[in-house]
């Protein structure tokens, strides 16, 4: 009795270009809670299993051409102004075009703020010092979801999550310092400094603000994080302007700050 068999493909492989690094897909392009690329840069070195300097010295440094990206100081703001690398500049535009380069991926501009550079103001964009969602984090953990760090928690605006509505965290749990954009030590959801997670064992209380705060930060948080939307879904010509209501709010959400 005769076999039929399932034909050979016998067709030529096409294989994808090679890259220097791992070819990481970014967290949530076209959603509020985009990667920042600050956030992108302390996953890659994850994925290569070594500490976010060595990726930076070894792979971006030369080709981004800048120096010692690590003299940064949160208390007194001296040194290199690593926040930057989310924002609407040369800093960003830079790494970009450099980890674009070293992954392959074509869609790094939305991790940051560079579609919006025509649009938005370009004073008190970014803070200086991560902040977080301890709700966010924990929730991710539970979940065995990638811990990441959202392009709308390095807003100077955003002060509280518009999903649990809780204030952001702005010093670690542990030490009880800031803790720098991108250090040496950097990990996703770990302090830099003491080297302890973020992720706390278990919520507790939730710090509540007077309901008018709380309404403010809230509405802020939705704004930016529309904004933070539309970054990660295309990039905008530069004479587009986005609808008369939510540019009132982005920049209301800036200069109230």
């Amino acid at each position: 009795m005769l076999r039929a068999y399932d034909a050979w493909d016998t067709r030529p492989l096409v294989l994808p270009r090679p890259t220097r690094l791992y070819s990481l897909a970014p967290i949530g392009v076209g959603t509020p809670m985009v990667e920042s690329l600050t956030g992108y840069v302390v996953r890659l070195a994850e994925a290569h299993c070594v500490a976010a300097g060595l990726l930076y010295w070894k792979e971006i440094r030369t080709l981004a051409g800048k120096g010692n990206i690590f003299t940064f100081r949160v208390t007194n703001g001296n040194g290199y102004s690593t926040h930057t690398i989310n924002g609407l500049g040369a800093p960003a535009a830079d790494f970009v075009r450099v980890l674009e380069m070293l992954t392959g991926r074509h869609n790094l501009h939305t991790l940051t703020l560079l579609p919006w550079a025509q649009v938005l103001p370009r004073a008190a964009l970014l803070r200086r010092a991560r902040a977080w969602c301890e709700s966010c984090v924990h929730a991710w953990h539970q979940a065995h979801h990638p811990l990441y760090e959202p392009l709308l928690w390095t807003l100077h605006a955003v002060t509280g999550c518009p999903y649990h509505q809780r204030p952001l965290r702005h010093v670690c749990p542990h030490c009880e310092r800031p803790i720098g954009p991108l250090d040496w030590r950097s990990r996703a959801a770990y302090c830099s400094r003491c080297a302890y997670t973020l992720v706390p064992p278990a919520l507790g209380p939730v710090q509540t603000l007077p309901r008018p705060e709380l309404l403010w930060a809230t509405w802020v948080a939705s704004a930016c994080g529309e904004t933070a939307r539309r970054c990660s879904a295309a990039r905008l010509p530069a004479w587009e302007r986005p609808p008369r209501a939510h540019d009132r709010a982005v920049h209301r959400a800036y200069q109230c700050r």
